[in-house]
């Protein structure tokens, strides 16, 4: 999990199935859950958000259905 300067928080948890997924946390407490397109969804696979900087953007990587690691960046 990372902090946003502000407050805000991006994370990840894992369903049911084991996929991880990410999710971002505002400051009223209102959580948006994401993937990266691409992002696999088998036990395993999925999208870890490793940074977000003073503008919102969060980074991070993800798993696809290859189990190939790929970068990407979500704009605020």
């Amino acid at each position: 999990m990372t902090n946003y300067p502000t407050g805000i928080t991006a994370g990840n948890y894992i369903d049911a199935g084991g996929a991880i997924h990410a999710f971002l946390r505002d400051l009223n407490g209102t959580i948006t859950s994401f993937d990266a397109m691409g992002a696999g969804t088998a036990p395993g696979q999925g999208i870890t958000p490793l940074c977000i900087n003073s503008a919102g953007s969060i980074t991070g990587l993800y798993i696809d259905s290859n189990g190939v690691n790929h970068g990407f960046v979500r704009n605020p």
